[in-house]
């Protein structure tokens, strides 16, 4: 009776293991056409996204022969490279937009600290 009940169970694992596999199978490939209908419909506006945070334009001077590349961020700073090539224009508006970033942030912790002395001096006068 125990090899014949031995015999049942590593059939019925073996079955339970084969239907496991199966729908684990189905269930990627499902998953993946799921993706893939959604990244159809999403795409246009990542892309789009992508595009208002960081768009940029080219223009070539064709006087001087070198290349002005102006880089918009979010519509509210704009910054202007220009070299002999594209890459050197884009790394000059790149270099202009952290030198701008950094003085912004430096003016941003001289306020803090302007504004942290003059609690203090209120705190002062508290007393």
């Amino acid at each position: 009776m125990k090899p014949l009940f031995n015999i049942l169970k590593i059939i019925f694992f073996e079955f339970l293991e084969n239907i496991l596999k199966i729908i684990f199978l189905n269930f990627w490939k499902i998953l993946k056409k799921i993706w893939k209908n959604f990244w159809l419909l999403v795409r246009i506006h990542v892309f789009h996204s992508i595009f208002i945070l960081y768009s940029r334009k080219l223009e070539r001077i064709l006087a001087t022969g070198k290349v002005r590349v102006t880089v918009d961020i979010q519509g509210k700073c704009r910054f202007t490279g220009m070299g002999r090539s594209y890459r050197i224009a884009k790394c000059t508006a790149a270099k202009r937009a952290l030198r701008y970033l950094k003085n912004l942030v430096a003016q941003k912790e001289r306020d803090a600290a302007r504004e942290r002395e003059q609690q203090q001096q209120q705190s002062d006068y508290d007393y």
